[in-house]
């Protein structure tokens, strides 16, 4: 699969006091954020394997400072190949 036919998702972050737009991401960097920010690369495909078949998840991180995150990730276009 080429980056054109890759999924987009958009991901935002939400937390008591403010919501933070990260933009969109393909499926490979949705895998690595939430990999590298759940420290478990099981918890990342389980993010994904719901996106793939519900075309939105959401899961929690924790922030640094031990703040609970509330992760929204929604599928927002497949790009079309032009041939």
């Amino acid at each position: 699969m080429t980056e054109l036919d890759e999924a987009k998702y958009s991901v935002v972050l939400h937390d008591v006091t403010s919501t933070s737009d990260l933009g969109e991401m393909t499926e490979g960097e949705v895998l690595g954020f939430v990999e590298r920010r759940k420290a478990s690369l099981d918890a990342a495909i389980s993010v994904l394997w719901e996106l793939q078949e519900k075309g939105k998840a959401a899961t929690y991180i924790e922030a640094p400072d031990c703040r609970t995150i509330r992760v929204e990730i929604e599928r927002i276009a497949n790009p079309v190949a032009v041939r």
